[in-house]
């Protein structure tokens, strides 16, 4: 490997909007994660498009779906609706559109039917200042960023660029919970290298002022890496 060109950006819930999601029943692992990434997915993509009008965003919207096998949204049902009625018409259209992933196998085992159940809650605000956010980001940054590169390292070398992207989330403990980690063009030696790297990193546990400013029980955070 030649060079390594990191950059490591962490987000969370957008400045605009904030999202809460759940399943149902009790702790399953892979139903979990595959519901953690769904929200993903669905809160990206409404999120680019709510970001085109600030302006306006107001109150809150919350959503019941049904996923079958294949990740398609069977069953769509507003719990509750904001009077915006321009931010529940864009929530339910991207929720319609939306290309979500298949369902593992494992989370099919974990059902016992080939169905899931998840609810999404987005809560719109002002673009309001996270000053405690802002500097956690920081830290974080910085102490995941020698871990990946110690990771990166160990692996052969390879011809060409390489774009990366890292999606997890830290919880109350400072414990990293790895969604999803994907290359471009795909390199399993590198994806493995980021998950090992951010599975093993100690990160500091966010205070409840952190959380408070995201409104999230845990930071939802992305790296995304540049290898030459």
């Amino acid at each position: 490997m030649r060079r390594l060109a990191i950059s490591i950006l962490l987000t969370w819930s957008s400045s605009l909007f904030a999202q809460t999601w759940s399943g149902s029943g009790p702790h399953r692992p892979a139903t979990e994660s595959y519901l953690s990434h769904v929200g993903t997915i669905i809160f990206d993509t409404l999120g680019t498009e709510l970001n085109k009008h600030p302006e306006r965003l107001s109150g809150k919207v919350k959503v019941a779906l049904r996923l079958d096998r294949g990740g398609h949204v069977q069953v769509q049902k507003v719990l509750s609706s904001t009077s915006n009625q321009w931010v529940q018409d864009t929530t339910l259209r991207i929720v319609r559109t939306v290309k979500l992933p298949a369902m593992p196998k494992q989370v099919v085992a974990e059902q016992s039917h080939d169905w899931v159940d998840f609810q999404a809650e987005w809560s719109f605000e002002r673009n309001l200042p996270k000053p405690a956010a802002y500097a956690y980001q920081t830290q974080t940054s910085e102490l995941a960023r020698q871990p990946i590169m110690s990771e990166l390292a160990k692996c052969p070398a390879h011809g060409g660029a390489i774009s990366m992207k890292a999606v997890f989330e830290i919880d109350q403990l400072g414990r990293a919970h790895v969604i999803q980690v994907l290359s471009k063009p795909s390199n399993h030696c590198l994806e493995e290298a980021v998950r090992r790297a951010l599975n093993r990193t100690k990160f500091p546990p966010p205070s409840k002022k952190v959380l408070d400013e995201l409104g999230t029980p845990r930071v939802h955070a992305e790296a995304e890496l540049g290898i030459r």
